[in-house]
């Protein structure tokens, strides 16, 4: 039977890719770089503001975002998060940004006292603490692991992004 030519509306199948593809590249060796990445975006260079506008932009490209706000202006108590974000299942997830040059245990000890003790406790299902420096300092992974035990007692999932 002739093969008939395809139209554009003929779906295309899986055993239509060509031999190919399959096969190792034959291109040969490729040279790295001559000049390294850094390891690390340098969030540091950076204003506060522009840094909690990344974390934003990021909080509000998850999957199943409806809303994402920044959470409260200069001067209001921001109950210990800086970004507020509605899923469509009704949860919310609540963000806290820390653009500093060096984060301590205190530091994540505090955060987590005061979001622990007001109403966003209650509400959210997930808290992100998003920081531009190095958090793996012993003590420091300590209390953020204190900090996560803590909120899944209350079944919030928590991550940290760096």
């Amino acid at each position: 039977m002739p093969r008939k030519k395809d139209s554009p509306l003929t779906e295309p199948t899986l055993t239509q890719n060509p031999p190919w593809l399959a096969l190792d590249p034959t291109s040969g060796h490729v040279a790295p770089p001559t000049k390294t990445k850094r390891d690390r975006l340098p969030f540091l260079v950076i204003q506060w503001m522009d840094f909690e506008k990344l974390a934003w932009r990021l909080a509000g490209r998850g999957a199943h975002v409806e809303q994402a706000w920044h959470y409260g202006t200069s001067g209001q108590s921001q109950y210990g998060i800086d970004l507020l974000v509605r899923l469509a299942d009704g949860k919310y997830e609540v963000w806290q940004t820390k653009r500093y040059r060096k984060i301590s245990a205190a530091d994540v000890r505090i955060a987590a006292q005061i979001f622990m003790r007001h109403k966003w406790s209650e509400k959210a299902s997930r808290f992100v603490l998003a920081v531009a420096c190095d958090t793996s300092s012993k003590r420091v992974v300590e209390a953020l692991e204190e900090f996560r035990s803590q909120l899944t007692a209350k079944n919030i999932k928590f991550e940290t992004l760096v």
